[in-house]
């Protein structure tokens, strides 16, 4: 049963739909563990994890039986209607397909010589977004009381507004590229070793080595800002819409990304535990911390202007002119066609902006202090302090 305020028809929640069968995440996990010899072994491992479905409106059944606007994009689920002074909305024009698929592999080698355990080892990671995204088709219509109201005077109503289809705010979405696939991968090496020092001391110490390449889309149907080219619309000034890869004529920008990847994220890590008794441990430690270049959210960083628009409306003489007529749909000079061009954004807002000149990986340094005390069989005691330094992302 779907869980709807309203009516179905008008219904502003959305239903969560099973892709295979089932909604949440597929979880796959290997492992092989050889023995070359008796003070030789090496693990191997491998994991899967992907969580997928898709989104829609509830009220998408009623697209062909409630009023489609005219110049729409397309009528697959009714429009979001939106009223001010606390009025619950109509619809939710929401459409979409996720999958985020990430898999890991690793190996490790462990070698113990004497007093040493040596352990050497690497690791890579690749993770995907996968959308598939006809959100905001039919459109979306703001009513205020402004339109049916005089200026200055708290009058109006958003519902009389609505009944005259005297629309305060509109926008609808134009998605010529309606998939995208974000990728990142991260390589990683590393080295340690346990010396037992003596009875009582142990030393660990160690260095890892990550190699994140800042994410990208699959096909390169991706832009983000350049803001050192110059702007051809904008008489020769720095900052432009760049579009990734080279198929994209002059408005390529001729890298996958703009970031630089970085190659000296080097983690060196200390550990120390020392028995001061049988049944008194302190133990301390220092490390680096180095997070993967893919940058949070759905899209995983990946910014689709120039292939995609969602042109906006608005009211006018502080709200008295509305945006639009309903009835009328939206006029004919919008923006509909894709437009890969460095100029395509000018005097609009901009996509997410990823830096050229990404210098480091965000990072972060850990260091702890613990003593571990023991009573009597089954009571323990553990005292500490840790602390984190954490910095800013570069990009």
């Amino acid at each position: 049963m779907r869980a709807s305020t309203l009516p179905l028809a008008i219904s502003s929640e959305t239903l969560l739909l099973p892709d295979g069968g089932e909604i949440g995440p597929w979880v796959i996990r290997a492992n092989w563990d050889h023995t070359f010899t008796p003070n030789v072994l090496n693990n191997f491992n491998y994991g899967y994890l992907d969580f997928r479905g898709s989104e829609l409106s509830n009220d998408s059944t009623f697209a062909s039986q409630l009023p489609q606007i005219p110049g729409a994009a397309a009528y697959k689920a009714p429009p979001q209607i939106n009223f001010g002074d606390g009025f619950v909305s109509m619809g939710s024009d929401l459409l979409h397909h996720e999958s985020r698929p990430t898999s890991i592999v690793n190996d490790l080698i462990s070698w113990t010589r004497g007093s040493h355990t040596f352990k050497f080892g690497g690791e890579l990671r690749t993770l995907e977004n996968n959308l598939r995204n006809n959100n905001n088709q039919s459109g979306t219509f703001g009513f205020s009381d402004l339109t049916t109201g005089l200026l200055g005077i708290n009058s109006g109503s958003p519902i009389a507004s609505f009944l005259l289809g005297d629309v305060d705010n509109a926008s609808v979405s134009f998605n010529n590229v309606d998939t995208l696939y974000a990728r990142g991968k991260l390589f990683a090496l590393h080295a340690g070793d346990t010396w037992k020092a003596t009875n009582k001391l142990s030393v660990t110490y160690g260095m890892r080595w990550d190699v994140s390449t800042p994410s990208v889309e699959r096909y390169d149907n991706m832009s983000f800002l350049d803001p050192t080219a110059s702007n051809p619309g904008a008489g020769g000034l720095p900052g432009t819409l760049a579009f990734a890869g080279t198929k994209w004529g002059a408005a390529s920008y001729g890298q996958r990304h703009p970031e630089k990847t970085y190659y000296h994220a080097f983690s060196p890590r200390l550990g120390i535990a020392y028995s001061l008794s049988p049944k008194t441990v302190i133990r301390t430690g220092y490390g680096v911390f180095y997070s993967q270049a893919f940058y949070p959210g759905w899209n995983g960083g990946v910014a689709q202007d120039g292939f995609n628009t969602t042109p906006t409306l608005s009211s006018s003489q502080g709200g008295l002119t509305p945006a639009m007529i309903l009835s009328e749909g939206f006029p004919s000079t919008l923006q509909r066609t894709p437009e890969i061009s460095p100029s395509f954004l000018n005097g609009q807002g901009g996509p997410l902006y990823r830096p050229l000149d990404a210098n480091r990986l965000p990072y972060s340094q850990q260091w702890n202090f613990t003593v571990d005390h023991q009573f009597t069989n089954n009571f323990y005691v553990q005292r500490g302090v840790c602390s984190e330094q954490r910095n800013a992302p570069a990009f």
